[in-house]
């Protein structure tokens, strides 16, 4: 019996490895005979093998993550919440050089005081939301002391249909800008303009997208709290505490550093409801000309919020999500977003409208 007659075979897989790791170890390290050395004994034994590989493998990872650590960035801090963005101008670069098409100018002089004025941006060819809502809370919207208007720019396509709509309920303000969701800073422009101007008398104002549902008993109730709020102002709603530009070019929301070159934008109060007394809007009217624009409304009104020195407030009883929380939510609620149909609508109303207060 020879030398090697009691050596077991390691099996085909770690031989056939075997051969190739000798052939790249000759192939890699023959101009370098030390790391040949070192090397050399590496495949003879798969436990060596396995450590060695182990080894190497953890000082590699090791390299890697002090190297990331080393280049890594900065963790992002929020620092708008100071006066921040577009300083106020003396000139005016931001004028609305718009005419109306349509304007309820008589919505509010008939009343003394107008205790809400609720203000809908909607689309010009959205008849269908418009409908909905004066079939359901848009009748309590318009009770006593209580007035609803419909925002809209113009629409070649559908301007025939708007100015028949506007014939039979005289609820619509218009102006000839292009109706584009880029130009809602233009539309909340046009009411904060109309309100001031036509609805002086108002004591609150809401603003508020065409897909809201809006429960008038709990609006009322929150307002009960708000009876002196004439003395300061008022800009609430769900409140935007740390936005940041939305810089992914395929993002509806997506804005170019051209427009906006900071990287945060001041907290906001998010666009789908917005409260605020008729003191604020004055306010809001008067400084809007001399502040550079921007596409999203909501956005803008916080960079002019900011530069009067106004703090936005949160409504905590607010859904403005994407998603569509519980229905029955409508009961506790001031507002529930991203109602579609008729049978939504319908559902909250009846939920609400029976135990409707009275404004006083």
């Amino acid at each position: 019996m020879g030398r090697g007659d009691n050596i077991q075979p390691l099996g085909p897989a770690w031989t056939i490895g075997n051969m190739e790791l000798h052939w790249l170890l000759e192939k890699r390290t023959s101009k370098f005979p030390k790391l040949k050395t070192i090397l050399s004994n590496y495949p003879r034994s798969p436990k060596r093998a396995l450590c060695l590989t182990i080894f190497i493998f953890s000082i590699l990872f090791i390299c890697i993550h002090l190297c990331g650590l080393l280049f890594s960035t900065q963790k992002f801090v929020y620092k708008c919440h100071e006066d921040y963005g577009y300083p106020i101008n003396k000139t005016i670069v931001n004028p609305h050089p718009y005419s109306y098409i349509m304007n309820a100018t008589s919505t509010c002089s008939d009343l003394p005081e107008v205790y809400v004025i609720t203000l809908v941006k909607s689309a010009a060819g959205n008849f269908k939301q418009r409908h909905f809502i004066r079939k359901t809370w848009g009748n309590d919207a318009r009770k006593k002391k209580l007035r609803l208007l419909f925002l809209l720019g113009y629409s070649k396509d559908d301007q025939f249909m708007v100015e028949y709509e506007n014939n039979t309920h005289g609820d619509i303000i218009q102006q000839d800008f292009h109706d584009s969701y880029y130009n809602n800073t233009v539309k909340v422009t046009m009411a904060l303009n109309w309100v001031t101007s036509f609805c002086k008398n108002a004591k609150f104002v809401q603003i508020c997208d065409d897909d809201m549902y809006l429960n008038f008993q709990n609006i009322l109730g929150f307002l009960e709290d708000k009876k002196q709020s004439g003395k300061f102002h008022l800009y609430a709603g769900y409140l935007i505490r740390e936005p940041t530009p939305d810089r992914n070019f395929e993002s509806k929301w997506y804005i170019h550093p051209s427009q906006y070159a900071f990287d945060c934008f001041p907290p906001y109060i998010a666009g789908g409801y917005v409260l605020m007394n008729i003191r604020t809007a004055i306010a809001f009217k008067g400084i809007i000309p001399y502040i550079p624009t921007l596409p999203f409304d909501d956005v803008y009104m916080g960079i002019v919020s900011q530069k009067l020195s106004i703090i936005p407030s949160s409504i905590n009883t607010l859904d403005v999500s994407r998603f569509l929380t519980s229905r029955e939510k409508v009961k506790c609620l001031l507002a529930l977003h991203d109602y579609k149909t008729l049978e939504d609508f319908a559902y909250a109303y009846n939920i609400t409208h029976n135990r409707f207060i009275d404004a006083r």
